[in-house]
């Protein structure tokens, strides 16, 4: 069959393309599992150029032209004895993808499933071999985005396990992730035994075991090989899967990939770990082992294996082990390209999690990836990781952790891994890191591999990329065809070419093409051949591609631009000649392309390169933008994938003119002149300017003041006229003045001059005071605003004047005066005072001041509060204006006043004083009068906060604590102290010590004391204060006796005291015990109790360090002590219920303080002795049994019990004989009931169903065609089982091949052998003729040969008998 692809494959460089691409014709997976998975029944191989056949049940969701593969999960065999794989491993591991040629009810028929050259072998039905759907035959010319998380049915022994995609490009938008999806991990459910290797060690240390034994060894893994159920528990690897940990709560081994898992960690420490080999060994890697294959025509095949599952512990009730983790899936991708967008691609084994109080799971192995991708459009996250194994509780029996997984293995197209993938292949760790001891390891590191070639049947992926568009005369693109799969993965090429569909020339034969140089619309077409072995071509399989067209668009020409004027200059920053279309200025002489209206235009400038976009609106018909740098220009004509180049024209561009700045703005006074104006020089433009002047009154109309002598700077005339105008300065420079630029505008403002300038205030003063304001006029002219700036000057022609600060008030006063003074004022208007008037002056004539006016007196001063200064004298002045009068001013809150107008002599006696005041003399002498310097008289307030006695009492013998005696308050601020003490009746005194300070610190004393302070403060101590008067009393101190004893306790219990005490109470004591300080409170005096509960063993020796009474007097008499001894209770563990097979055992008790021994109920032995903490004990005595741990220490005991049940191992079984007979599907078994123990039937067929199987003499049924196993197994509880087997054997039918029906007795019947063990067997005979002659729907051998009663001639008949599903056919002879 010939399949031709439709499809394009449009591999776009950019994000963006991509995208257009994804909303054309996207496939949406909205499902989390987009595979399906069904178990394969049988593979019937057709013959020489016929299709093979695979028979799978209810495969409803198949359809023709699907996509599906073929794999095959197990099949190596394994030797037990070697621990190796051997012989041929067959297909295991194999897949193939095919298309679904035809489906016809259960059967599904494709083309050349592969087989073995070499071994002559294939898929096996019997080797867990499945088929996934992968999509449609469309999907590899289709995009596919993953939007949801997708995964896989988990692997469940027979299916699931993989996803599998092909597509064009594959977009992720969410994860693909398999972790723990693949083989299966060891699970504990329903263990319930565990035992010590020294306790059965034939068994303990065996690295195979049945599934029965579960109290010796956990369960294996899953792996690639389909393991016998008398293999599935022990501690060694099978191939990929992780052992079991055997013995007490091992740890289960890690699972594999291409390298080995790591081990479990020994069982629980209170076995004799011996041999220390008893963690579940980790799994055996693959390596190459299934990769170099001995098949000349797939000597490197593609495999695909589920990552191998872990191993797990046995469990012992309570304890709970945790389960193997499961291997990784598989995930198989075929795609031209792949967008992962930052998410990743996992198939993770998968980690053991929680914390088993029992032996722990390995952790499963990493999965296998399989890709073949031709292009990463970006980074690639792969996980291949191996899952950690799991972690036990670390209190006793401690059991093992689990060993960790091993890393995944990753298959990829290329040589070597491309940059776009980041690969984590981690091994898995080991539980319990900190547990070393253990020794549990962690799995090795995954590994990749290249050049892998996917197996792919009937379909070769031959892709086209897009169609193509050029114009005429260019050359095409590269056809990058897509890589083709599949058959040997060797392909020849066909290229061919045609201008109209119908007739075609092959062109080449490589994988890519290269089209030259086009100028009619083309098409492209490539076969693709695969090659056998002997490089002939596979014609049976050729696959031709769609048609991929480059569609060719005509030329575009007359695409021709000019300028609108004759000058190509211009100066920068402006715009440009315009420039035009094409010659005939018409936009529709443009030809080719796609035609008038598909027509688009980009400018273009060579400032940078030709392909820039020139600057501003470059998209339109015509160009006339701002230009800055000189520049040539051309015209882009575009018309789809068409593209047309004008002709170039060059513009020029001048630099802009600049620095074309003119003199400032200017105020000038009428009939004064005008600055000169000047302007800076400028450049720009050609180097060549001129210069025009303009003028105007508003700033609208302009005229030009002198555009004769192009001058650089003008004088302008004195103004006649106030008044106000605007000048700026124009510059021209360029051909045809194409620069021009106007410099700022400055304004000129003519004022009226200022008028009405005249002052006022001739007067005579005393010297060294102010005279009066002076008051000036308001001026007109100027700008009706005025300043002032006032001169002074010893002579009225004011040759050197001295200048104030300018004002703006028309009143002004120049302050003191020493001498006869002149003043003038200058009126100031305008900006900058362009105007400016002086006024008439201002004579000023002075008197001599009065001097010598002092207080002869400090004129600082303190007194104390209602106290007089006394007399008060002054100097007698000098010069003033006549005699002098004498004033006494006195200032108390409030400004000075004359005291007393009596008081007018020179000398002064002021009264006394409640509150601080200040003092002075004023002297009046004609015109002038004078003020003596300001006696301050500060008058201190009276002494406060002085201390208030108060009474206190103290502990006897003990230092008085220093009084708190409060800083005063009063006086200036500066005191002296004074204490005073006297003991009853006697006079005061001095106190001792230091008694000059404002805190007193008395000495100890051992009777009562009254106490004062006195407090001096101000000049010679003029303020004082006494302080109340304070009493001091004394209290005696408390004392304690402790009641003495020395003898031992258990730790735990409580240790009494008591204690006799003196003082008030409550009272507070302080107590050792030899290991630390504890407090106590008595709320009573006398004899008082109290005990403690010590936390540790030891010597307690107690001892009071302190007593403290209600007082907070210490006591210095405590006298007593005590002794007890404290000893450990002992903690002991015996370990925990066990059973053993014989009559002795060997425990071990955890060591503990104190002497320990063993003690059992009845009668027993103990080797080495009882008192030894791991012993060995025999007893006759055979059943449970309790035993004894017991152990103390100074009288403290502890002791724990356990049960041992002692079983005697079971004697062999009997049984009866073998059976055998036609259709014997029901029959009844026969043995004999045990000795000891119980005895079950069981078969190693499931589906054959025991009525009672602990019946000897059950009765079964459901057997199947040939020998039918049934096993006696007698058990007596932890013994090894005895067994012995029956076989039933059902046979055939017999079927005679005729009868003598003659009434001789003898064969008189059509009788056949076995049908009387079968219900409802139809039998209908039929003559030579084709017609019935006799039916009987429950046939009992009773056909004599006759129809309706008659006897039928001797002859030969057709029979047809219907058994259970079954029928035979044949001819039966009738003889009489």
């Amino acid at each position: 069959m010939h399949f031709t692809h439709i499809h394009k494959y449009n591999f776009k460089k950019t994000l963006i393309a991509l995208l257009l691409v994804l909303l054309a014709n996207p496939i949406i997976l909205r499902t989390e599992v987009i595979n399906q998975y069904y178990k394969i029944d049988s593979i019937h191989f057709g013959a020489a150029n016929q299709l093979d056949t695979i028979f799978v049940t209810n495969p409803s969701l198949i359809k023709d032209s699907d996509i599906i593969i073929l794999h095959q999960a197990k099949g190596v065999n394994w030797s037990y004895d070697s621990i190796s794989p051997v012989g041929n491993n067959g297909f295991t591991g194999r897949f193939e993808f095919h298309v679904v040629h035809k489906k016809i009810s259960n059967k599904i028929l494709v083309r050349s499933i592969s087989k073995d050259t070499i071994f002559n072998v294939s898929y096996s039905d019997t080797c867990n071999l499945q088929l996934v759907k992968v999509g449609t035959l469309n999907d590899i010319t289709k995009n596919k985005t993953i939007n949801n998380t997708v995964t896989c049915a988990p692997w469940d022994g027979s299916k699931g396990g993989i996803v599998a995609i092909v597509a064009d490009t594959l977009i992720l938008n969410a994860n693909i992730d398999v972790s723990g999806k693949g083989f299966r991990g060891g699970n504990p459910t329903g263990d319930s035994k565990a035992t010590c290797w020294e306790n059965d060690s034939t068994n303990v240390s065996k690295g195979y075991l049945p599934k029965s034994k579960m109290a010796f060894g956990g369960f294996k893994g899953e792996t690639i090989v389909s393991i016998d159920t008398n293999f599935t528990r022990g501690r060694t690897k099978l191939y990929t899967a992780g052992g079991g940990g055997n013995g007490y709560h091992a740890g289960g081994g890690g699972g594999a990939c291409f390298y080995m898992g790591g081990n479990g960690g020994y069982e629980a420490p209170l076995c004799d770990t011996t041999p220390k080999t008893l963690g579940g060994e980790g799994g055996l890697g693959l390596g190459l082992g299934l990769l170099n294959y001995p098949d000349k025509n797939n000597p490197n095949p593609a495999i695909a294996v589920f990552g191998g599952g872990g191993g797990c512990s046995t469990q012992q009730f309570p304890y709970v082990a945790s389960k193997g983790g499961n291997g990784g899936g598989i995930i198989i991708i075929m795609a031209n390209a792949i967008k992962a967008n930052g998410y990743s691609l996992k198939a993770n084994g998968e980690s053991v999690t929680g914390i088993a109080t029992a032996g722990a799971g390995g952790g499963g192995g990493g999965g296998m990836i399989l890709i073949d991708i031709s292009t990463y459009l970006d980074k690639l996250n792969i996980e291949i990781k191996g899952g950690n194994g799991g972690s036990v509780n670390t209190v006793p029996p401690m059991p093992g952790p689990g060993g960790g997984g091993a890393g995944g293995f990753l298959r990829f197209n290329n040589s070597i891994l491309s940059d776009s993938i980041i690969l984590r292949k981690d091994e898995g760790n080991f539980g319990n890191p900190t547990l070393p001891f253990k020794n549990a390891s962690s799995g090795t590191p995954g590994e990749m591999m290249g050049k892998l070639i996917m197996p792919v049947k009937d379909f070769l992926f031959n892709l086209m990329p897009a169609d193509q568009e050029i114009c005429e005369g260019v050359t095409p693109k590269l056809i990058k065809a897509s890589t083709p799969k599949g058959a040997n993965n060797k392909f020849r090429y066909v290229w061919r070419k045609s201008t109209n569909k119908i007739l075609w020339d092959s062109i080449a034969n490589q994988m890519t093409y290269q089209p030259g140089p086009l100028t009619v619309t083309t098409y492209y077409q490539r076969i693709v051949h695969p090659l056998d072995e002997n490089n002939k071509v596979m014609s049976a399989y050729s696959d031709t591609s769609t048609i991929l067209t480059i569609k060719v668009w005509p030329k575009i020409k007359n695409n021709f631009i000019t300028l609108d004027t004759d000058s190509n200059v211009v100066c920068k920053n402006k715009q440009m000649p315009l420039l035009c279309r094409n010659i005939k200025d018409k936009e529709d002489t443009i030809k080719g392309g796609l035609g008038p209206g598909t027509y688009t235009y980009l400018w273009q400038d060579s400032i940078s390169a030709w392909d820039s976009i020139a600057p501003g609106i470059s998209n339109k018909f015509t160009y006339q933008p701002v230009l800055n740098d000189s520049a040539k220009f051309r015209r882009v004509v575009i018309s789809g994938v068409c593209r047309s180049y004008s002709n170039t024209i060059k513009i020029d561009v001048l630099p802009t003119i600049k620095n074309n700045i003119i003199s400032d703005t200017q105020w000038v006074a009428l009939g004064a002149n005008i600055d000169t104006i000047r302007g800076l020089a400028v450049n720009g433009g050609d180097n060549s300017y001129k210069y025009i002047w303009k003028k105007s009154f508003d700033k609208i109309n302009w005229t030009t003041f002198d555009s004769t002598n192009n001058v650089h700077d003008i004088i302008w005339p004195k103004p006649t006229q106030t008044d106000t105008f605007y000048l700026y300065r124009l510059v021209i420079s360029g051909k045809s003045n194409t620069c021009q630029d106007i410099s700022n505008t400055i304004t000129i403002h003519i004022l009226d001059s200022i008028r009405n300038n005249r002052i006022k205030g001739n007067d005579t003063i005393c010297s060294l005071t102010k005279p009066s304001d002076f008051i000036g006029s308001l001026p007109k002219g100027g700008d009706g605003v005025y300043y002032y700036k006032w001169e002074q000057s010893n002579n009225a022609s004011f040759s050197s004047p001295q200048s104030f600060d300018v004002i703006s008030d028309t009143i002004f006063n120049p302050g003191i005066i020493k001498h006869n003074t002149y003043f003038r004022r200058i009126a100031l208007s305008g900006p900058g005072y362009c105007c400016k008037d002086t006024s008439n002056y201002i004579y000023i004539h002075t008197k001599p001041a009065i001097t010598n006016n002092k207080i002869l007196h400090s004129l600082d001063t303190t007194i104390c509060y209602n106290q007089s200064l006394g007399l008060i004298m002054g100097t007698t002045p000098l010069f003033g204006d006549g005699p002098y009068k004498y004033f006494w001013e006195i200032k108390e809150n409030g400004p000075f006043s004359v005291n007393n107008e009596k008081d007018t002599l020179k000398d002064f006696t002021p009264p006394s004083f409640k509150d601080t005041v200040q003092i002075r003399r004023k002297v009046i002498s004609g015109i002038c009068q004078s003020y003596s310097d300001t006696l301050i008289v500060k008058v201190l307030s009276l002494i406060s906060n002085n201390i208030s006695g108060t009474d206190t009492t103290i502990c006897k013998g003990t230092d008085l604590e220093k009084f708190n005696a409060l800083s005063p308050k009063g006086g200036d601020g500066t005191y002296k102290y004074l204490w005073q003490c006297h003991e009853e009746n006697k006079p005061w005194k001095n106190c001792p010590g230091n008694y000059s300070v404002m805190q007193y610190n008395p000495p100890a004393i051992d009777s009562a004391i009254y106490f004062r302070r006195i407090v001096f403060s101000g000049l010679n101590d003029c303020c004082k204060d006494t302080s109340s008067i304070g009493l001091i009393k004394i209290f005696e101190l408390p004392t304690s006796t402790l009641t003495q004893f020395d003898d031992s306790l258990c730790l735990g219990n409580k240790i009494d005291l008591s204690i006799r005490l003196t003082g008030k109470a409550p009272i507070k004591i302080k107590y050792t015990n030899g290991f630390e300080t504890k407090e106590k409170e008595f709320n009573t005096t006398g004899l008082n109790t109290f005990s403690e509960t010590p936390l540790i063993a030891g010597v307690y020796n107690y001892l009071i360090t302190s007593v403290q009474d209600n007082n907070k007097c210490l006591a210095i008499d405590m006298s007593g002590t005590a002794t007890k001894h404290v000893f450990e209770v002992p903690v002991v563990f015996a370990g925990i219920d066990t059973a053993v097979c014989g009559d002795s055992i060997t425990l071990i008790a955890t060591k503990t303080i104190g002497k320990g021994k063993w003690s059992l109920e009845v009668p027993a032995t103990f080797y080495p002795a009882d008192t030894a903490n791991k012993v060995s004990i025999k007893t006759s005595a055979f059943g449970p049994q309790n035993v004894t741990w017991e152990a103390n220490n100074g009288g403290c005991i502890d002791k724990k019990n356990i049960q041992v049940t002692f079983f005697q191992p079971p004697l062999d079984p009997s049984i009866g004989e073998n059976q055998s007979g036609p259709y014997l599907f029901k029959t009844h078994l026969k043995a004999y009931l045990p000795q000891l123990g119980v005895g079950k039937w069981i078969s190693p067929d499931n589906s054959i169903i025991i009525e009672n199987n602990s019946d000897p003499e059950t009765y079964v049924e459901n057997l199947k065609f040939g020998k039918n196993q049934f096993i006696w197994v007698v058990t007596n509880g932890v013994c090894q089982a005895t067994s012995d087997t029956l076989i039933v054997e059902a046979t055939d039918l017999k079927i005679p091949e005729g009868f003598s029906p003659n009434g001789d007795k003898i064969n008189d019947l059509f009788e056949i052998k076995g049908l009387e063990n079968v219900k409802d067997a139809n039998l209908t005979i039929i003559n030579r003729w084709g017609k019935q002659i006799y039916n009987q729907p429950d046939y009992k051998n009773n056909w004599n040969g006759t129809q309706d009663g008659k006897e039928l001639p001797s002859d030969t008949y057709y029979y047809i008998l219907n058994v259970i599903g079954r029928t035979y056919k044949g001819y039966i002879v009738i003889r009489k």
